[in-house]
């Protein structure tokens, strides 16, 4: 009976050593390190990145589809701080177009972005929006008979949202109308809220408004009442797309380019160095 114990666990003992180099040698091996990093990596590499913003997107995809160099270029559109993360973290993006100033000089601070390749590419305009199917008012000064809710971006994450406060505390309307506001965030969402009727009136950037469906812009926001909303271009240090970095950056100021910013709803400015 022992030997017959014996018997079985030897077997046992050599099944689980043939498992064992199996698994390490055979169809099952495992190459080091994090497999889907790997494939990230190698998906990334030698690609031309530019990081914009949401709002920019599609204003930019036809600017790429305009630049003799651009074929195999990726665009990628986010919001402005996550693209400050990605580029903090060493991410392979090569020219940055920043929604708000305050995420590019805190790169340029950083010395990951060159600071003589930063200048201001287009600006944006802020706008007062209505549903399409009401009228509740005829003009930002109005606001304060709006019944419902006035729609405006998160004051700490929504860059609109905060030149929106700023506005409407400069024109004397924020404390009449503290009570109605529904802090939400994006634009975009705004917009929505404002399609779907749960907020009577909205503030967003007039890019935000090229592929609203159901809205529509009541009046623009007199320019004095906010600080310029300026959206600086700037190129990544040491990447290995540097040259292409540099010609596109030059491409953005062609008239061509700075033709469909316009179209996209964003203001042409001089092209001069941020400080």
């Amino acid at each position: 009976m022992k030997k017959f114990i014996k018997i079985i666990g030897l077997a046992l003992f050599s099944f689980l050593v043939f498992t064992a180099c199996s698994s390490q040698n055979g169809n099952g091996a495992q190459p080091e390190g994090n497999g889907e990093e790997s494939v990230e990596t190698q998906g990334q590499a030698g690609q031309f990145v530019v990081a914009v913003p949401v709002e920019m997107e599609e204003a930019m995809k036809a600017i790429a589809a305009s630049f003799p160099q651009g074929e195999g270029m990726t665009i990628i559109a986010d919001k402005s701080g996550v693209h400050q993360k990605s580029i903090e973290e060493g991410s392979d993006i090569d020219v940055f177009i920043s929604g708000d100033k305050k995420q590019m000089d805190t790169l340029v601070q950083k010395e990951l972005i060159e600071a003589d390749s930063v200048s201001n590419l287009a600006e944006q305009e802020l706008v007062l929006i209505q549903d399409k199917t009401s009228t509740p008012i005829q003009s930002v000064e109005e606001i304060p008979n709006v019944e419902g809710k006035i729609a405006v971006g998160d004051i700490n994450t929504v860059p609109v949202g905060r030149f929106a406060q700023e506005a409407l505390i400069n024109l004397g309307l924020w404390n009449k109308i503290q009570d109605k506001i529904q802090y939400l965030n994006a634009a975009q969402t705004v917009i929505a809220n404002v399609e779907q009727g749960n907020s009577d009136v909205g503030f967003v950037y007039r890019s935000n408004m090229r592929e609203a469906q159901n809205s529509s812009i009541i009046a623009s926001v007199d320019s004095g009442a906010y600080n310029p909303i300026l959206l600086p271009v700037g190129i990544v240090k040491d990447q290995d797309q540097g040259e292409k970095a540099n010609e596109f950056a030059a491409f953005l100021k062609d008239a061509q380019a700075q033709e469909i910013l316009k179209s996209n709803g964003f203001k042409l400015i001089e092209q001069e160095p941020v400080t």
